[in-house]
């Protein structure tokens, strides 16, 4: 046999196809591929992960890069997680009795977006309707009114004091110390002169007076005092009957709304209780406010003063169909836990539950969550393996709707609980 005989002829070194035998004109023409080719095995243990609805299931799929991992996760997901109903929300109130500890509240898909605006309402409303009532002449009457069995008995008794001081040879007269008798003739203080010409049983005399009156002076200070302190009560009074005459019907309003969620409705009685007793904050400010330092954020800011109202809707699945399927591509500590932010105030760094930022464990609640396995093996092993080298992802399948208690910041705030189904 010769060499001749392994020529190859020219038109046979390529293949050819008929373009009129496929059967169409363009690609748009055709509907695209479902499924995955050539992984039957593969998909068949996919879809038995899939079914598993007891919690602590994970799925761990490797192969080489390009073997379409994720397509097949993503397309057999999506189609399962359609058909699921969609989880709760969750979002964080203040914690009115330790807040340093947000409460996390769950409520159904949708609802924690609702009492965020009904709660901005709530406020806002209190915000401009209440500093009106404490400007009018109505609430101007009423603290008059509220003071004048106080004001009278203030008057009788200073009354009483300065006619003891009188009949005693004494004015009262205010110093740096308190209120001090002042020896007087004819209604003048008595000169230097004529005190040093008085005999001795004159002055013992008067001194006698003054220790009598002195003792009557601290008496009717501490009466004084008391009646200021009822004074300064019946205002708060006052000024809590006004707060509560425009918050009440708000709030009552709002918890026959939430009836069915407690926590809601308990939160809810707490605001309404804290805005009672903070009636200061809705005020108008009587001095100008002081410029801020600059390179400081300036604490006197009125929208920090009604930050424990806030809501943060952490999670809000108000969009999803079905149940959320996250793809977690960079899964580090805060990207999956979350994070919590701080503002700079005056030197230091400060932060609220507004500030709690979600992460991937918070958005797949309830749903699917997927990550690569490389990033495990990475830090859990030290050395790379056999799954990174050939490329790997790590599927954790359903995780829980109903479990209440998950990653737990212990400088701020508990988290939605996040356990998995499968």
């Amino acid at each position: 046999m010769t060499t001749e005989s392994f020529k190859v002829p020219s038109e046979n070194l390529g293949a050819f196809y008929d373009p009129a035998a496929l059967g169409f004109e363009t690609t748009d023409e055709l509907s695209p591929l479902e499924g995955t080719i050539g992984q039957e095995r593969a998909i068949s243990a996919l879809e038995l992960g899939l079914d598993i609805s007891e919690p602590g299931f994970n799925i761990f799929i490797s192969g080489p890069p390009g073997s379409g991992r994720n397509t097949a996760i993503r397309a057999y997901v999506d189609r399962i997680a359609a058909d699921k109903p969609n989880p709760s929300d969750w979002g964080y109130v203040h914690n009115f009795d330790d807040p340093a500890q947000s409460i996390a509240i769950k409520l159904p898909c949708g609802m924690m977006r609702i009492l965020l605006r009904d709660m901005e309402e709530l406020v806002g409303t209190c915000r401009r309707e209440i500093p009106r009532a404490f400007e009018s002449d109505d609430y101007t009457h009423r603290v008059e009114d509220a003071l004048k069995e106080v004001q009278a008995q203030t008057k009788t008794m200073t009354d009483e004091l300065d006619q003891r001081a009188e009949e005693a040879g004494f004015a009262l007269r205010p110093t740096q110390t308190g209120i001090t008798p002042v020896p007087i003739a004819d209604g003048q203080p008595i000169p230097a002169e004529q005190f040093a010409a008085m005999s001795k049983e004159e002055i013992d005399g008067m001194r006698e007076r003054a220790e009598k009156l002195q003792h009557d002076v601290g008496h009717t200070t501490t009466e004084l005092k008391r009646l200021g302190k009822v004074a300064v009560e019946q205002a708060r009074d006052v000024d809590t009957e006004v707060v509560r005459f425009t918050l009440t019907p708000i709030v009552d309003e709002l918890q026959t709304k939430y009836a069915e969620f407690p926590e809601v409705v308990e939160y809810l009685g707490r605001v309404e209780a804290d805005m009672a007793e903070r009636q200061e904050i809705f005020k108008p400010a009587e001095d100008a406010a002081p410029q801020p330092i600059p390179g400081f954020t300036d604490r006197a800011n009125p929208d920090e003063l009604f930050a424990s109202y806030r809501v943060n809707d952490v999670v809000d699945n108000s969009a999803c169909v079905g149940a959320p399927v996250v793809f977690e591509h960079s899964p580090t500590y805060y990207n999956l836990f979350g994070r919590i932010e701080y503002r700079a105030q005056a030197g230091t760094f400060n932060t609220d539950l507004a500030m709690i930022r979600f992460g991937s464990l918070h958005r797949a609640n309830g749903g699917y969550l997927a990550r690569p396995g490389t990033f495990w093996a990475a830090h859990f092993r030290g050395k790379p393996s056999r799954s990174e080298r050939f490329g790997a992802a790590s599927f954790r399948s359903r995780t829980s709707a109903n479990s209440s208690a998950p990653c737990r910041p212990r400088h701020y705030g508990p988290s939605p609980s996040l356990s998995t189904y499968g």
